[in-house]
């Protein structure tokens, strides 16, 4: 089912989400990029994280999984290279992950855009009542 994007769609409105704008993180699934497997289902409603950090997939996928990665403009996955075993010495070699945007908002994100900032937003209203209930008299300093 994760490959249908009505499906994914209807779960995030069962979450009380946007299905046109929200998606679905799930983790801890083994992606088998040797087999051509790709993260993004759903028609990119969906974005497989982390599957393969394990040692242990590391055989069935070929890599050492993805991170997820969010910022104001784009949305990317970081696909990450197997490690290196540890050295006598200590030493280890780590490579640099592959970024790959999988998808670039149509306007940039601003912080008022975010549930976090329509919490802000409620706040910046509510001290505007208080100080207009001051001005008026009907709060009385104390």
């Amino acid at each position: 089912m994760i490959n249908r994007k009505d499906i994914c769609e209807k779960i995030l409105a069962e979450f009380g989400l946007d299905p046109k704008t929200s998606h679905i993180l799930n983790g801890h699934v083994p992606v088998k990029i040797k087999d051509g497997e790709s993260p993004v289902k759903g028609e990119g409603k969906l974005f497989i994280i982390d599957g393969g950090i394990s040692k242990a997939y590391q055989k069935q996928t070929g890599i050492a999984g993805y991170t997820f990665i969010f910022n104001s403009r784009f949305m990317a996955l970081a696909e990450h290279k197997p490690y290196s075993p540890l050295q006598e010495d200590g030493s280890q070699v780590f490579h640099t992950p592959v970024l790959r945007t999988v998808k670039t908002l149509e306007k940039r994100m601003l912080v008022r855009d975010t549930d976090q900032g329509e919490e802000l937003q409620q706040e910046v209203e509510e001290l505007k009542e208080l100080v207009k209930a001051y001005r008026n008299g009907d709060l009385k300093e104390q």
